[in-house]
């Protein structure tokens, strides 16, 4: 596996570090909250935690990776002892690198110190012979190091192997990118020496300076704006426009009044990219005085289109949203042949943050009119950023017009789009339709929408979804239907208990929670849990009153003991 390739994993880590320090729009689907859960012992907790390990290391797809990691991270920091006992058996060198490149990733999202030995063992060097037979160990010291950023470690001890692993010129560039990102989440100020002489050493490689100056930029230290600013200052200039713009965005990260006064010169750049990055930043940091130069950056027809977008944004931001929509909106319905894709979607999405009714039209005009789907459909998300009841009558035609195959992911986005608006009955009528769609695709978003609609037909709908061809829609049918407390769902959501796929066992668990703990009068009157109680009864004896009080006390999981899919597999009997 090539360094490029490697890279290309990094990238998204970089990313996602930049986005949360910089305070970015994170967009999350809606959900429904259901009752707090009961208790869990810690014994059922390690029980479950090995039975998703065996399934991380034969997990088929990065799907399913994903998904088996949120469910191991959702257990809690009482489930890391199993975590990392089942990822160490024997030990790491005779272990898939799989296994412990997705339990660094794990470990990194329950941020508990306990994870910190098994995190530094990762990161230690392997050996070259292993490295070559085995490419993938570097992604497990890259996570290992990222993950030891996030944890709680308050005796400092992952401080010192971090900076060593930075330190060492022998290290690839691949893992000291890594390591350097965690030093700057930990804020680390004793690196800052180090950080600058890397940045501004013109025979390191770009991703490294541009890595490092991000890192300078989330170490709110005047010491760290001072080495961004030497690099501005270099004489004779050895710039890398990679580096160039990692670096303004480092002066983004820091947040500091004043400190855009520096970026001001860099609007004049001959680089695009460079002009369009200040811009964005300089609107970050609110430097409303800068207004006058973004706007030159916005209406220069020389730079490229993506250039411009930014800068229309960055104006928007600085209080000048006419100007910038204006762009926008001309960018969108005049320029098709002169923009890239990419920045016709960026110039949807942003526009759906302006207020105006032109606003609206542009954005319904690209939607029936765009050749792009990947554009219509970033104008259709624009729409439900908008949350106007407006906009539901036009969404919900665009989804009968948009039929077939080639539309599947336009009707799911549709879908999402309703989502966010405020329920309607018509808005409830389309989702029964789209759970019917030949795609299984807006079958699963319109199951996860549904959960907001309560009603009659909403329930009898999912419950047929249940039995779906697609596992992904009966499973996300069951957990809608725990969240809308469907009584009337729990005979077909205790028959998905022997469901062969783990994942739908696991939500009809989930939905039949939420139900049983929804009130003791309720779950005395669901139908087929009786029966449940009773199978259980044969074996532990009892009568059905006293269970009832029981359940009722300590929760639904005693329901389970006939049902234990986390415990190599087994099957209800």
């Amino acid at each position: 596996m090539s360094v490029r390739t490697m890279n290309k994993y990094l990238g998204p880590s970089v990313l996602a570090v930049v986005l949360g320090l910089a305070g970015g729009p994170l967009q999350a689907g809606a959900a429904g909250q259901g009752p707090p859960l009961p208790p869990i012992s810690t014994e059922e907790i390690q029980e479950r935690a090995r039975y998703w390990m065996r399934k991380l290391r034969y997990a088929a797809n990065p799907d399913d990776t994903e998904r088996i990691r949120n469910n191991l991270a959702s257990l809690g920091d009482q489930a890391i002892p199993a975590i990392v006992a089942a990822a160490d058996e024997g030990s790491l060198k005779d272990q898939l690198p799989i296994v412990h490149w997705n339990t660094c990733l794990v470990l990194g999202k329950l941020i508990s110190d306990q994870s910190i030995p098994y995190l530094l063992k990762c990161l230690k060097p392997v050996s070259p012979a292993m490295l070559k037979a085995q490419p993938e160990w570097a992604y497990v010291r890259a996570n290992a190091a990222l993950s030891l950023g996030k944890v709680k470690d308050p005796g400092n001890q992952a401080l010192e192997p971090l900076r060593k692993t930075f330190l060492d010129p022998e290290e690839s560039s691949f893992i000291r990118r890594a390591a350097a990102l965690a030093l700057g989440v930990r804020k680390d100020l004793p690196t800052i020496a180090g950080f600058e002489k890397v940045l501004c050493d013109p025979q390191e490689k770009g991703p490294f300076r541009g890595t490092v100056a991000l890192a300078l930029g989330m170490i709110p230290d005047d010491r760290s704006r001072a080495a961004l600013l030497k690099y501005l200052k270099l004489d004779p200039p050895h710039h890398d426009s990679l580096v160039d713009r990692m670096v303004v965005q480092g002066f983004g990260l820091q947040r500091k009044e004043g400190t855009g006064q520096e970026l001001h010169e860099l609007l004049d750049s001959v680089d695009d990219d460079l002009a369009g990055s200040t811009a964005l930043v300089l609107s970050w940091l609110n430097d409303r005085s800068a207004a006058a130069g973004v706007e030159k950056v916005m209406r220069d027809e020389g730079r490229a289109a993506f250039s411009r977008a930014n800068a229309a944004v960055a104006l928007m931001n600085l209080g000048k949203q006419k100007e910038g929509s204006e762009y926008l909106r001309d960018l969108l319905l005049q320029h098709h042949d002169r923009a890239a894709i990419g920045t016709l979607a960026y110039a949807a999405i942003a526009l759906g943050q302006c207020q105006t009714d032109d606003d609206l039209k542009c954005l319904h005009h690209v939607i029936g009119s765009t050749p792009f789907p990947v554009v219509a459909m970033n104008a259709i998300n624009a729409l439900g950023y908008r949350k106007d009841p407006r906009m539901v009558p036009f969404l919900i035609e665009r989804f009968r017009l948009s039929k077939g195959k080639q539309n599947d992911f336009i009707r799911a986005e549709i879908v999402r789009a309703l989502l966010s608006h405020p329920p309607q009955e018509a808005s409830r009528r389309l989702l029964l339709e789209a759970l019917r769609d030949a795609s299984p695709y807006v079958r699963q978003k319109a199951a996860i929408a549904l959960a907001r609609f309560p009603g009659g037909d909403t329930e009898s709908g999912l419950i047929e979804a249940l039995n779906d061809r697609e596992y992904e829609v009966g499973g996300e049918a069951a957990l809608s239907l725990g969240i809308l407390k469907s009584r009337n769902a729990m005979p077909a959501l205790v028959k998905l208990l022997k469901d062969e796929n783990d994942w739908v066992r696991y939500r009809a668990r989930k939905a039949m929670e939420n139900v049983i703990l929804f009130g003791r009068d309720e779950f005395k009157q669901v139908a087929g849990i009786h029966d449940l109680i009773e199978r259980r009864l044969k074996r532990v004896g009892g009568s059905i009153k006293d269970e009832m009080d029981r359940l009722y006390t300590v929760g639904y999981q005693q329901v389970l003991e006939l049902d234990k899919p986390y415990k190599s597999g087994a099957e209800v009997r």
